[in-house]
Order: C-alpha cells, then structure tokens, then sequence
C-alpha cells in the first residue's frame, strides 16, 4: 500500500496497516494470508445489514478491492480485528508457537456491567464508547501483542512469546489503567472497568480449542467474582 493511499485512506484502513506491520515483525511471510474473494463478499453483507452500510448493494461491484479486504478482516464499531480475521491470527500464531516452541498467552476481556451502562447510556453513545475502550486497549497494548474485538461484549488480546508471567503482568497493568480512564463518547463522560480471562501455551493449553476455552471460562470466573479482576483456570 503506497503512503500516498495510507494518507487518504479511511482511519479503518490505517488501522489495519498498522495490524499488518506488527504482524510483519512475527512472520516469515511478512502478512496475514489474503482473503478469499468470497470471504469478501459475505463479510461486506455481514456488514450491509448495519446502518453504517445501507443501500450500498448497488455500488459492490465499483468498490475499491482493498476496501473490500478491509471490510473482511475489520470491525466495522471498533476498527480493530473482527471475529473470523482474529480467530485466524490466533491459529497462525499458534502454529508459529509450536513450531519454534514459544510460549503464547491469550487475554479475553470484557467490559464490566455492560447491561448497566447500556441501560443508562444514550444510544448513540454506546459504539463510541466501545470504540474508545478499543482505541485504549490497542495504545495500551505492546507492539507486537494483536487486539481484535470476539464477539458483541468480548475483545481478544494475542500475546506472543509471553509466558504465564508476562501474562499476569500485562492484564494486571490493563484492569488498574482503564479504572482511571475517562471516557467521553458522543459528550458523555464515562468510566469503566474490565475483566480479564488468561489462557497460556504450552504450559496449560495444548492447542486452539483448549486455549479459547480456558481463556473465555477464566473470563467467566473474573466476571463472577466482581469484575476489575483478572483471573485463570486450569
């Protein structure tokens, strides 16, 4: 991508190329492996039914491909990875961990009370103040550390090379940061706490399906115990 396009681009796009360069400094291959034209396609219908998309059926065909890739690998509220995208990183790096026998440490996060401060947040202040909590997380994360947002509520961080420690180290300095962080989305002030799931390789997980498990079930047990905690489970 020229820097004359990285210029004009939308902040989505700039933000995926600055995903791209962290990935760059893991990989032999230098880039995430290219979506598939039909991965295009069903990601940018996914994304049709939201309000940021509509009636934009009729200029498919005239989109910019490279916008087309971007709507696959990002989401849309956070611009930080999306669910397929970041579930794709995890195997790769994953596979990288095995291959080289390095550790690998996942973080699933959650905000706190999400019901309650949707219940009491004006509506059109809710995907800012997701957002604002993405755009923290991803300045409060190291370079090489991959951030991408799971599913509605649930944000995922990739960890490589970081051991059961390093882990704890980073999810302890994230949970008392944000409690001490404003948030002032759509001109509401807010301020929120997270919970945090820890999952590790190789020393308590073996593989992907257990690694997302014991992150998101650690996830659960932190929720449970009152939020601003971090927790792990064996």
């Amino acid at each position: 991508m020229s820097q004359s396009y990285e210029n004009e681009a939308e902040p989505w796009l700039a933000r995926e190329s600055l995903f791209r360069q962290k990935l760059n400094q893991l990989r032999n291959t230098g880039e995430i492996q290219r979506t598939r034209i039909s991965s295009h396609y069903s990601g940018f219908k996914a994304l049709e039914q939201s309000h940021y998309l509509n009636n934009v059926s009729e200029s498919f065909q005239h989109t910019d491909p490279r916008q087309l890739e971007s709507l696959a690998l990002l989401d849309v509220h956070t611009e930080l990875y999306n669910h397929d995208t970041l579930c794709r990183v995890l195997k790769d790096e994953l596979r990288r961990a095995q291959r080289y026998k390095n550790p690998l440490a996942l973080l699933a996060i959650a905000i706190d009370n999400l019901p309650h401060i949707a219940n009491h947040t004006d509506a059109t202040a809710f995907d800012p103040l997701l957002k604002e909590v993405a755009q923290f997380l991803m300045k409060a994360v190291r370079d090489i550390d991959i951030l991408g947002r799971y599913d509605l509520d649930r944000f995922i961080i990739v960890c490589p090379e970081t051991n059961l420690d390093g882990a704890i180290s980073l999810s302890g300095r994230l949970c008392n940061s944000i409690e001490t962080e404003e948030f002032s989305a759509s001109g509401q002030r807010s301020r929120v706490t997270i919970s945090i799931g820890m999952a590790t390789f190789p020393d308590l997980a073996d593989g992907y399906d257990q690694l997302l498990y014991l992150g998101m079930q650690s996830l659960t047990v932190a929720k449970q115990s009152g939020g601003k905690t971090f927790k792990i489970v064996t």
